[in-house]
């Protein structure tokens, strides 16, 4: 199953690198283009950025769980070393 989103993911960017969506880029950002606000584009960011902390959150607590559960011990909170960069990674955002 990993193979199809694979597939996907080669085909969108053998698709990008030719330009050949360029034309439905465009036509979609036209039509959005209207709704768009300075507002709505700095609730987007906010949004954005605090979902991707939350993720990679989530995702460290799922690794550092396992590996807990693999008898890693204190090395388990490795997994969290990325919130350490996490304020760097924040303010360049």
């Amino acid at each position: 199953m990993p193979a199809i989103g694979v597939a996907i993911f080669l085909l969108l960017t053998v698709l990008v690198h030719f330009r050949v969506l360029a034309d439905l880029d465009l036509a979609v950002a036209r039509f959005v283009a209207p709704f768009g606000s300075d507002a709505i584009d700095s609730l987007g960011e906010t949004v954005a950025v605090a979902v991707s902390a939350e993720f990679s959150l989530f995702y460290a607590a799922i690794a550092g769980f396992l590996l807990w559960r693999r008898g890693a011990g204190r090395w388990s909170l490795i997994a969290f070393a990325f919130m350490l960069v996490e304020p760097i990674e924040l303010i360049w955002k």
